[in-house]
């Protein structure tokens, strides 16, 4: 990309409102890397985000929102200089979306980003006397006039789309990488901690007789940081400011995180962010049963989800009790945010560092945007490159997120898997061959090598979505006379992944940062690994053999042969790299994964005349020196 995309982002408060830092100001690095440049204008500035929520101060309120809207009439004269308007939440408080109309009469592109509901009525006590200059129709009129709306949970997107077909759920990310779990525990009473801010404080009153009940039963401390609370109840209570650069040692500081919020229109359209980064440090959560949080807290996993009073009382009781279940659940927390709400796997689909941009061949490649879940994206990138050969790698290929998010994996696995058969079918005069990725995974359990033959007896989520979409393709040839091979390898490695919850990249990076790796199973599972070279080969091979009848429509098996246990891969890796390196950390939290898995590849031997020709040791020495490099120029 030659020239930056500029866009200039309008958001009601400077970046030390934690919604703007969060959902806009962290998300930068990534989109500056992708050759787009945002400017932001803030409507308050930072003396008057200071007095917003205050009681009195009318006249620095109503100076702050006179030279708010003299930024935004400099920003309308200012529209020229940019290719797109970002709107996060609201442009100005009061008065009509003029930002937004001039820009729709300049035709240009127009995103509205909110997380929160901001179409219910929730006006600050201190501002409520001035609550009627509100426009309550103002999200639907900026919805509708924008090109597409990005919103934080699916409540608030059921909102949007009554206001505009474009809508995507973005949840807010965690910087898994600046949050990060404490390396070991003070010795000291059990801490219950509470984060937030001003706004969220007045929610901590739901939860007054509990922490007085935890607090006559046991010798814990409360800690509440960023909001005012007063409970005299509580033996030991210590309330604290917030700061952003103290937060990770805040949270360090907590055994137990809250999140007591009220069930109502407003807390719907929350996202769960405190969840999230208790969970992100490796603490456990218990929460409300509100809205995203029963998404986000995995109940009697990674914490507890309740309601009643009695609920929290013996949640708090059983995590006051047992520092192992604490553990335990924190570890998994971990886990579920790194899988699933880090910003690292959220901006992973256009990683500026990974491999593709890295090595240029960004310029020699037709990237087609669109979603595998429409046939007429699929369709029409396929029209479009006018490509004979076709190879169908696209799918949601974490086993851990198709556990979390089931009907996400089966969307991607299984409806687009069919949308691309479908996509050949109607186009077979130009699609010749097609090669779809399956897995080793769609064979389900068994106490032998998987041979072709063998029936598909997933059940997990993502194992059968990877089952289904093998057996679609081959109904695809047998009714069709679709010309396609189906390749089911092993546990693929090699540099260029960058999903730091895989084993290999994981362990890797753990390592060269003197870390402990973490290990998600007890450390038993057998894969049967096999390095990226010797992938590309076994697909190309399928390909141009397709037109052999005893190739068409057919099953291959591709691994390597290394067959070996998760500790035992972890310690190959140690091996390689040298030096006093930590002990792994074995969370043993895997849930519904298969114990052993092992390929026999002779019949990928005696047709497609292929074998692997990477041993281990090799292939995880380039590996190891990918990395280095990657880290060490990211570094």
């Amino acid at each position: 990309m030659n020239r930056p995309i500029r866009v200039l982002c309008v958001t009601p408060y400077p970046t030390t409102n934690a919604g703007v830092r969060l959902r806009i100001e962290q998300q930068l690095p990534e989109l500056r890397r992708l050759g787009i440049e945002v400017t932001l204008s803030a409507f308050l500035d930072e003396a008057g985000l200071s007095v917003a929520f205050r009681r009195g101060h009318l006249l620095e309120k109503a100076s702050a929102i006179a030279r708010g809207f003299f930024r935004r009439v400099g920003d309308v004269f200012r529209l020229g200089r940019f290719h797109m308007l970002l709107v996060y939440r609201e442009s100005s408080p009061f008065g009509p979306p003029f930002l937004e109309r001039f820009a729709a009469r300049r035709r240009m592109p127009i995103v509205h980003d909110f997380d929160e509901a901001i179409f219910v009525s929730n006006i600050h006590a201190a501002n409520r006397a001035w609550g009627w200059l509100r426009d309550r129709r103002r999200p639907a009129r900026v919805s509708a006039m924008a090109t597409a709306v990005t919103v934080q949970n699916e409540y608030l997107a059921e909102f949007a789309r009554r206001w505009n077909p474009l809508v995507a759920v973005i949840p807010t990310p965690v910087d898994t990488e600046a949050r990060h779990p404490r390396q070991g525990r003070k010795p000291g009473p059990v801490v219950i901690g509470w984060l937030g801010s001003e706004t969220t404080a007045p929610y901590l009153g739901i939860v007054d007789d509990v922490l007085a009940r935890a607090s006559e039963e046991a010798d814990v401390i409360v800690r509440i940081v960023g909001g005012a609370y007063r409970n005299p109840r509580v033996r030991r209570l210590e309330v604290r400011e917030f700061a952003l650069e103290r937060e990770q040692s805040d949270l360090e500081g907590f055994d137990i995180g809250i999140l007591p919020e009220p069930d109502n229109d407003w807390t719907r359209g929350k996202g769960g962010y405190k969840a999230l980064l208790y969970m992100a440090v490796g603490i456990p959560v218990v929460a409300s049963r509100v809205g995203v949080n029963t998404d986000i807290v995995s109940n009697a996993e990674t914490g507890f989800c309740v309601a009643t009073a009695e609920e929290w009382i013996a949640a708090l009781r059983r995590l006051i009790a047992d520092p192992a279940l604490r553990e335990r659940m924190g570890a998994a927390g971990r886990a579920r945010v790194t899988e699933r709400y880090s910003i690292q796997v959220i901006a992973l689909e256009h990683d500026p560092q990974s491999e593709l941009f890295r090595s240029g061949n960004i310029g020699r490649v037709v990237v087609t945007e669109g979603e595998l879940e429409s046939i007429g994206d699929v369709e029409r990138a396929i029209a479009e490159s006018g490509a004979s050969v076709l190879f169908h790698l696209g799918a949601q290929t974490l086993v851990g997120v198709g556990l979390n998010a089931p009907l996400l994996t089966l969307e991607s696995n299984v409806r687009g898997t069919w949308n691309v058969l479908e996509a050949c079918r109607r186009q077979s005069g130009t699609v010749e061959r097609l090669v779809v990725a399956s897995s080793d995974k769609a064979y389900g359990q068994s106490d032998r090598p998987y041979v072709e033959d063998d029936p598909l007896r997933a059940s997990s989520p993502y194992d059968v979505s990877k089952a289904a979409g093998d057996l679609i393709a081959q109904s695809y040839h047998a009714t069709y006379g679709l010309r396609l091979g189906i390749v089911r390898c092993g546990n693929i490695y090699g540099g260029g992944d960058l999903n730091w919850s895989r084993i290999v990249p994981g362990t890797i990076r753990s390592f060269l940062r003197r870390e402990a790796p973490e290990i998600r199973s007890d450390g038993t599972y057998v894969r049967d690994y096999i390095y990226i070279a010797d992938v590309v080969d076994a697909y190309l091979a399928v390909a141009e053999a397709l037109d052999r009848p005893e190739v068409a429509g057919q099953a291959f098996n591709f691994a390597s042969g290394a067959q070996v246990s998760v500790l035992e891969m972890v310690k190959a890796i140690a091996k390689l790299m040298g030096g006093q390196l930590p002990e792994p950390r074995v969370l043993n939290i895997a849930k519904n994964e298969i114990k052993e898995q092992r390929l026999s590849t002779d019949k990928a031997k005696r047709v497609l005349g292929w074998k692997a020709r990477v041993s281990l040791d090799d292939g995880l020495r380039s590996t190891i020196e990918w990395y280095r490099s990657y880290l060490g120029a990211k570094t």
